[in-house]
């Protein structure tokens, strides 16, 4: 059941505001992004995942190359940013969030 909840919002996360920049994905860059969600949603800060392409390619079972990837194209559609110090991280999320604790 929470499982199911979890989905839902993720579902209307990415349904609201990441959708089309996603459409200009393929297909396994999206589904990547899917995985990525609870760990955007569980990073400290919130939207941020402070893993390297070496611990997502253990983590899901795919090779290096194709994080690398992924990686390249979420960031070229602007769903992934990288800072400098080479925390991956979702704006549209950080974004959501910020504008969350100002209406509470």
């Amino acid at each position: 059941m929470e499982s199911q909840k979890r989905q839902d919002n993720i579902r209307s996360i990415i349904a609201d505001e990441v959708a089309e920049a996603l459409q200009g994905c393929q297909m396994s860059a999206r589904g990547f992004f899917y995985e990525l969600m609870p760990l955007l949603e569980d990073g400290k800060p919130y939207g941020h995942v402070e893993f390297t392409t070496e611990e997502l390619s253990d983590r899901y079972g795919v090779s290096l190359h194709m994080i690398r990837r992924y990686l390249f194209e979420l960031k070229s559609h602007n769903v992934l940013r990288q800072g400098k110090d080479g925390v991956l991280y979702c704006p549209v999320l950080i974004r959501r969030y910020v504008r969350r604790m100002h209406v509470k």
